[in-house]
């Protein structure tokens, strides 16, 4: 049976909450990046090198849905770009098929088809490579790294990320180079080797400067703030945080600002301070809810509820579990499912209601079962 009583962090099931952040890369001929967590407003970009003026046409507007950032606009993208790339495709124009392709991976990992986002990656890579763009085939591994990442295939990401890197370094897209160095950082992370992804993320933090990308270094601060909490160094984490936390909000960039004030509160949770922390908690949840983002919406809800168990106001506790609950399910985060469920055994527990306390373990460790087979 797994250990009751636990927070969550986005993105990892441990003792506290935490976002981190790794990045994917959408490009046409220039790089038009993305935070992974949601789309943000970028320059529409021109297709280059082309003379298909309806194809260019249908690829700008399917960007400039894409930066909308809502599931409806990203469909509505998606048609874009495939009609863009049939038209690209009937032209053999190989380079801008590729972006449109490139642009449908990203498209569909961002509404979680994971295989489909894939499929449209391999198909961009070879185009790529076919014409000799090595920006884009960096940027086209990276990105397959990060659906690989994102599906627990830790080591096959990281093989991708490792073939990115020499290609963007080779171009000299210190941002690109800087997006791989941070998403690298990322899953030494989650592989519990703490300080080689310090040594990846802390190589990311001078290039994001560098190219004065304000969004990314704030990410890349946070997820530093998450490895030094994880060591237990709970005030150095908090110095990063706070750093990160004025330039999310310079880069309007809500879902990022909403994860930090998560990960400052789930500092001050861990140290006692039970009511600075729901104060931060409570700051982060309209921010997930105002971008639609359910995942981080539940954490902060199982956070919430986490804290009222400590300063005994049980009922509170499981009034917040069991908003979280059904959020978990509704993304099919099952690790943060099953960590809801003990936490609401845990409550039970304490009250004396030994069964249903029982009961909730024992969904916990259904849930848990049925992720591993």
């Amino acid at each position: 049976m797994i250990k009751p009583q636990q927070l969550i962090e986005i993105g990892l099931i441990t003792a506290t909450l935490s976002v981190m952040l790794g990045e994917s890369v959408l490009a046409t001929s220039s790089q038009l990046k993305t935070n992974s967590s949601s789309p943000q407003p970028t320059p529409i970009i021109i297709a280059q090198n082309s003379s298909n003026s309806e194809a260019d046409r249908l690829l700008n507007e399917g960007f400039i849905l894409f930066q909308q950032g809502t599931a409806e606009s990203l469909r509505e993208a998606l048609e874009k770009l495939q009609a863009a790339r049939e038209l690209y495709r009937a032209a053999r124009d190989k380079g801008n098929e590729a972006v449109t392709l490139l642009g449908m991976g990203r498209i569909n990992d961002l509404l979680g088809e994971k295989q489909t986002a894939l499929d449209y990656y391999n198909q961009a890579l070879p185009l790529y490579r076919a014409v000799e763009d090595r920006g884009g085939e960096a940027t086209t591994l990276n990105n397959i790294g990060l659906v690989y990442d994102s599906l627990g295939e830790k080591q096959t990401a990281l093989d991708y990320y490792n073939q990115a890197l020499p290609l963007y370094r080779a171009v000299e897209d210190r941002g690109g180079e800087a997006t791989t160095l941070n998403n690298i950082g990322l899953v030494y992370d989650s592989l519990g080797e703490k300080q080689t992804a310090l040594d990846y993320l802390n190589q990311a933090l001078p290039l994001r400067r560098a190219v004065e990308d304000r969004g990314g270094e704030a990410g890349t601060l946070n997820n530093i703030g998450h490895v030094y909490s994880d060591l237990g160094e709970k005030q150095t984490a908090l110095d990063y945080y706070n750093q990160a936390l004025p330039l999310f909000r310079a880069v309007e960039d809500r879902g990022g600002e909403a994860g930090t004030l998560n990960n400052i509160g789930a500092v001050y949770s861990s140290l006692g301070e039970k009511q600075t922390a729901l104060d931060y908690y409570n700051q982060a949840l309209p921010l997930f809810r105002a971008v639609e983002d359910r995942g981080g919406e539940a954490n902060t809800l199982n956070n919430i509820g986490h804290v009222y168990s400590d300063l005994g106001e049980k009922q509170t506790a499981l009034d917040y579990y069991n908003q979280a609950l059904p959020l978990f399910r509704a993304v099919e985060d099952r690790g943060g499912e099953a960590t809801t469920l003990t936490n609401i055994g845990r409550v039970y527990d304490s009250l004396g209601e030994k069964q249903t306390a029982l009961d909730y373990y024992n969904q916990a460790d259904e849930v848990l079962s049925a992720d591993v087979e």
